[in-house]
């Protein structure tokens, strides 16, 4: 009885060590990941990479919405189809998927679905409703 015993406490003592690799191995596998997502957001110098075609002011995701865009797009430049308020709107630096067919698909779904800040003119193009903002005929 006395071996069963020490054989016991043997493996108790190496399951204590072997949770603590488990833990140092999880660790290491968070840090390679944490490394990866550093070097593609940074680079490898580890500094923020500045995209030179990003527009200076270019507002926040999330921000403004996909209405404020095209509200904001329609009220400078006035009737538009939806080809040009796609231009309109990604150079104020609406970021869609920069797809032009699924973005356009993004932009009609909005003009369809406010009908109390846009209209279709019936010619292809859309402008805001009557009464607000900067609404056009």
């Amino acid at each position: 009885m006395k071996e069963l015993k020490k054989i016991d406490e043997e493996i108790a003592d190496l399951e204590k060590q072997l949770a603590t690799y488990k833990a140092l191995l999880q660790r290491k596998s968070d840090l390679q990941q944490l490394r990866l997502l550093t070097i593609r957001l940074y680079g490898k110098g580890g500094e923020a990479q500045q995209s030179p075609a990003a527009p200076v002011a270019a507002p926040a995701r999330n921000e403004l919405n996909h209405a404020d865009y095209l509200r904001a797009a329609i009220t400078r430049h006035g009737p538009m189809p939806i080809a040009e308020i796609l231009r309109a709107v990604r150079a104020d630096g609406w970021q869609g998927s920069g797809k032009d067919k699924i973005d356009k698909k993004r932009l009609r779904v909005v003009l369809y679905r406010d009908k109390s800040a846009f209209r279709s003119l019936g010619d292809g193009r859309w402008g805001l409703v009557q009464g607000t903002l900067a609404a056009t005929a």
